[in-house]
């Protein structure tokens, strides 16, 4: 929901999906899920999926009066936390470059922290963390845009990291029937993370739904 890190919901059961040439492909199905939180304008859900045990990729499907991400307080840790195997990632700040507005921006640069799960404890100074950006255009699945690089961020209480990435490609947000969705993963640990959409409407349109043209070995 809006700029929490994503937490699982449901897990699918599968069918068979009938193709119109007589073929049959399994589909996974995740029912009754609750969205009224959406019907205030000022909320949005944002779902994508994951497989167990399966390296994969996934689109995301904004669901709201208005999907955008709006430019949300950047978190302040409230404490360092012990390393552990899961962390709650959070894109902090997407800034296209020249802060040019969505229509004209090319480039951003974008800025993320880890947490332990549930809270603002920031994941440790000496963190070796490697942390994934992923990018996705409207209904496309993920691409993995690269490795952050790590910066120590020092205030009058703690030190701690950030990653950052630098000159991220967004110009095919400038159509404003495209939308990029931005989320994280961490090589090694069950990653929570936040979805954040960088377009002028950033809503899915019911896309025709994929007919498969042949099946994986």
């Amino acid at each position: 929901m809006n700029n929490d890190p994503a937490r699982r919901i449901a897990t699918g059961w599968r069918s068979l999906r009938y193709l119109a040439d007589n073929r049959t492909i399994p589909t996974w199905n995740l029912d009754n899920i609750n969205v009224t939180t959406t019907r205030d304008p000022q909320n949005r859900a944002y779902f994508f999926v994951t497989l167990d045990d399966v390296p994969s990729r996934t689109n995301v499907w904004a669901h709201a009066a208005d999907a955008r991400t709006y430019f949300p307080s950047q978190d302040t840790p409230s404490g360092i936390a012990s390393v552990s195997d899961a962390v709650d990632a959070k894109i902090e700040i997407v800034f296209p470059q020249g802060n040019a507005p969505v229509v004209q921006a090319t480039r951003v640069n974008v800025s993320a922290m880890l947490f332990k799960p549930g809270t603002l404890l920031s994941v440790p100074p000496d963190s070796r963390f490697v942390v994934h950006l992923w990018r996705a255009l409207n209904q496309g699945v993920g691409e993995d845009v690269g490795v952050g690089q790590m910066r120590l961020v020092s205030s009058a209480a703690l030190t701690y990291p950030v990653w950052d990435w630098n000159d991220v490609d967004v110009s095919a947000a400038r159509d404003p029937a495209s939308k990029y969705f931005l989320r994280l993963t961490v090589d090694g640990a069950q990653t929570n993370s936040n979805v954040w959409a960088h377009g002028v409407d950033a809503r899915t349109y019911f896309p025709q739904v994929d007919a498969p043209v042949g099946e994986c070995e």
